[in-house]
């Protein structure tokens, strides 16, 4: 492997290869299809070419992966080199490489050159905070613009939106713009930036966390603060206000409740994340397909119950799907006059019961089609589940249930079972024969 050297101490790599160079205080970022070059100190730029545009130009977010990796450098010291000792490496953790080793370190070496052209102030703050894809558009805020590390400090979230000010209002040179605004109330830079020029909206930038948000957040959350007054509120009481809680108010925020958002942010991390607006992706596509209204969540609780709900149903139509519209006639019927006790003739039937009576009564829904159980709902004069097994050749009763497979007192059971004189002898004291007609696990069918 053939390796060049740029003219300078952390410039040895191999042609065409990507990775890093340093020369004349100016970092030099090889990429398949281009070249980017990063000057640091208190005066940054960047410009890139290209096989398909070979002129030099400016495009700062090209800066933002070899900005990014030269902060986190070194992220484990011990494997990393830091400088120079008479050509040979010295690592991160004070160790000193053969000379030798010195091609295998030559990204390394570049970056930790180009680090410490940044100056000390900015570089700290900008390893304490991360901003994605926009890391470079910060430095040059903090650099350029005097008074923009006060402001980092006591409202980052605003002076991130400051540094992205091309995205927020469209004008020519923004930091010129900028530099004005860092000279009066921070109310009034949020208003040039198209939010509310209030203290509210001003003190609910100071709870975003800029370790996670972009520009896309700020964009939410401005519309939030424009347009949703009682949602406004809700933040203006939040400790921090997170990425979950944003997406959140901005795609479902008709099911969303201040209870809600202080437990998602209790549960939360400061540092971003969908956790819990995932759980809202999942229900929407059986909430569409349902028809159904979004339900006002006052606790992740009962987002997630409801979840598990639509969840059910849905395998419950899936079942609907592959059952006959009904079943086949009752093997018997109650005595003439007993209309609590009514049979259950359709799967769909069977399913809104089971739904009233919190029994798993429609798993059972195969087995009836095909002959071998047969369900009856009683609703006077109490709430039971009554079902019927066929045996070897007769029907025989199975149990009498109440809601929630609770046990009955025994007149109820023999006023249910009394709408049954008239039947024959086989369903005569059925009781006796209920420990033969449980399932193979010893399990009824409601159990």
């Amino acid at each position: 492997m053939r390796l060049t050297h740029t003219g300078s101490a952390e410039g040895f790599r191999t042609p065409g290869a990507p990775g890093y160079a340093f020369k004349d205080g100016k970092l030099y970022a090889f990429r398949r299809d281009r070249i980017v070059v990063l000057r640091g100190g208190d005066q940054p730029a960047t410009w890139t070419k290209s096989a398909a545009r070979p002129t030099w130009h400016s495009l700062p977010r090209l800066a933002a992966p070899a900005l990014k990796a030269a902060l986190r450098h070194p992220d484990r010291p011990q494997y990393q080199a830091v400088g120079l000792v008479r050509d040979c490496p010295v690592l991160g953790d004070g160790q000193l490489a053969f000379a030798s080793f010195r091609p295998q370190f030559s990204n390394d070496l570049a970056l930790a050159a180009f680090r410490v052209t940044i100056p000390t102030a900015i570089r700290e703050r900008l390893r304490q905070l991360g901003f994605g894809g926009q890391q470079w558009e910060v430095y040059s805020l903090l650099a350029r613009c005097p008074g923009a590390l006060d402001l980092f400090d006591s409202n980052p979230a605003l002076a991130f939106a400051l540094a992205n000010a091309r995205a927020f209002h469209g004008v020519g040179r923004p930091l010129v713009s900028v530099r004005r605004l860092l000279r009066r109330r921070q109310r009034e830079a949020l208003g040039w930036l198209g939010f509310p020029a209030t203290e509210m909206a001003r003190r609910i930038l100071t709870k975003v966390s800029v370790e996670w948000v972009k520009v896309d957040d700020l964009f939410r959350l401005r519309r939030i603060l424009l347009n949703d007054a009682e949602a406004s509120k809700w933040l203006s009481h939040l400790p921090f206000v997170t990425e979950d809680v944003l997406e959140v108010l901005t795609l479902r925020r008709e099911a969303v409740s201040m209870p809600l958002l202080q437990e998602m942010v209790a549960e939360g991390s400061l540092y971003g994340g969908l956790m819990h607006s995932l759980n809202f992706q999942a229900v929407a596509p059986l909430q569409r397909e349902f028809g159904l209204p979004w339900p006002v969540f006052r606790s992740l609780a009962a987002l997630e119950a409801y979840g598990s709900e639509l969840t059910r149903r849905d395998a419950a139509a899936a079942t609907f799907r592959d059952l006959p519209d009904h079943f086949p006639p009752p093997p018997v019927l109650p005595a003439t006059g007993c209309s609590g006790i009514r049979p259950i003739t359709s799967p769909k039937q069977l399913y809104q019961h089971a739904e009233k009576e919190h029994n798993c009564a429609f798993s059972f829904s195969e087995a009836i089609s095909q002959g071998q159980y047969y369900i009856y709902a009683v609703d006077h004069p109490v709430r039971a589940t009554l079902s019927f097994v066929r045996g070897e050749n007769s029907w025989v009763l199975c149990d009498v249930l109440g809601p929630a497979n609770t046990a009955l007192p025994e007149w109820t059971r023999e006023y249910v079972l009394s709408a049954f004189d008239e039947l024959p002898a086989a369903l005569q004291g059925a009781d006796a024969e209920l420990s033969a007609v449980c399932l193979e696990d010893g399990r009824t069918p409601f159990d």
